[in-house]
């Protein structure tokens, strides 16, 4: 299924995973970059460990499966971080991110709705529930919600697209 780009929130920056329909491609130098931050799994696994009582280890573990494609594993890491820490926004709207992938759409509303009672200005809730409405046949609903994103994120060449696409929908 060619989907297109979700916005993961991170505790560092806010990403669009690379492979996703749309998603610019990648510089040799910054695969370069990239490559030389990368640390070891077993590495980050044991900083995780020790960070699970406040969620954010499960949340970083939730970001690696999610960028390995392995949603059901991101649901049940960014799951354990919001139980842990239930005020863990980048957590919220990753778990609805993960559950939209999954086809989750009533679970996926329900979490980046969370994420956005915790913090009304970030843009990608905004962006991913307009997806979620999108793809629930809602044209109304995600083009609003399309447009609370565009007036957080104006210059964002993606959220601008989908914004674009949803108004041509509104007309047919």
């Amino acid at each position: 299924m060619n989907l297109p780009g979700i916005f993961l929130c991170g505790g560092l920056a806010f990403c669009l995973l690379a492979g996703c329909a749309g998603a610019p491609e990648e510089s040799p130098e910054e695969k370069a970059r990239w490559s030389k931050a990368r640390i070891k799994s077993s590495e980050l696994r044991d900083w995780t460990e020790q960070q699970k009582p406040t969620g954010e280890g499960n949340f970083h573990l939730g970001v690696m499966a999610y960028n390995k494609g392995d949603y059901e594993t991101a649901v049940s890491e960014f799951r354990m971080a919001v139980r842990l820490n239930p005020k863990l926004t980048g957590a919220w709207g990753n778990l609805g991110a993960a559950q939209y992938r999954l086809d989750l759409l009533s679970e996926a509303e329900a979490s980046l709705n969370k994420a956005i009672e915790l913090d009304r200005n970030l843009p990608d809730p905004y962006y991913n529930l307009a997806l979620v409405y999108e793809r629930q046949g809602n044209i109304r609903a995600a083009l609003e919600s399309c447009r609370r994103a565009v007036e957080r994120k104006p210059r964002d060449f993606e959220v601008r697209r989908l914004f674009d696409r949803l108004k041509r929908n509104k007309n047919r």
